[in-house]
């Protein structure tokens, strides 16, 4: 008898321990995708467009803390493009992945070093360049239905500011910062990234 009260005490501790770190664990947040997420909207028009090479993209900010742990692109044609994550006060790559799109106007996402976000204010610009294997590729132009500017908008815990593009005549095959085209009444590429609010 003494031992099966043993058991049931040493059972019943486990378990009181067990239920306490499930107490105590944060709920982990989801990952947001902001340019998933806007696509989904049923007032847009998306057409495609084929002008040369371009690096397109959109500035954003985080309003919480948290980490962007993937970046990818979704563009009309397959082939494997370059998609950067840019620091806009420096104008400076901080993460930059190729993407290999195998399926086209399908999004394509892939993992890199986390990149922290900290600082609301911070501005930060997404951006894929249209060129792959030296071709210029077509990308997506979307608009809201109407043509009225949308811009910035909040979507999850990313705030999206502008739209940025550079036309690129020059024959390196680098990203280039898109300083140029800004505008808040249209969306070019397109790039996407992944957010996880801390």
């Amino acid at each position: 008898m003494k031992a099966m009260i043993t058991i049931v005490g040493l059972v019943l501790v486990v378990l009181a321990t067990g239920c306490k770190k499930g107490e105590d664990a944060k709920p982990s947040k989801p990952a947001e995708r902001p340019m998933e997420t806007f696509l989904k909207r049923t007032d847009l028009t998306t057409t495609n467009f084929t002008t040369g090479r371009w690096e397109v993209g959109y500035v954003f900010t985080g309003n919480v803390p948290g980490k962007i742990t993937e970046i990818g692109c979704k563009l009309p044609q397959t082939g494997t493009y370059v998609v950067t994550v840019w620091d806009v006060a420096t104008k400076t790559s901080l993460r930059q992945k190729s993407i290999e799109i195998s399926t086209p106007e399908k999004m394509v996402m892939a993992p890199i070093d986390p990149l922290e976000i900290t600082d609301a204010t911070k501005k930060y610009l997404i951006s894929v360049n249209t060129l792959s294997g030296n071709v210029n590729k077509p990308y997506y132009i979307i608009k809201k239905t109407g043509g009225e500017s949308f811009m910035p908008f909040t979507t999850g815990s990313v705030t999206i500011l502008q739209k940025q593009s550079k036309s690129i005549t020059s024959t390196t095959t680098e990203s280039v910062f898109p300083t140029d085209n800004i505008a808040t009444d249209l969306f070019t590429g397109v790039a996407d990234f992944t957010f996880i609010p801390d």
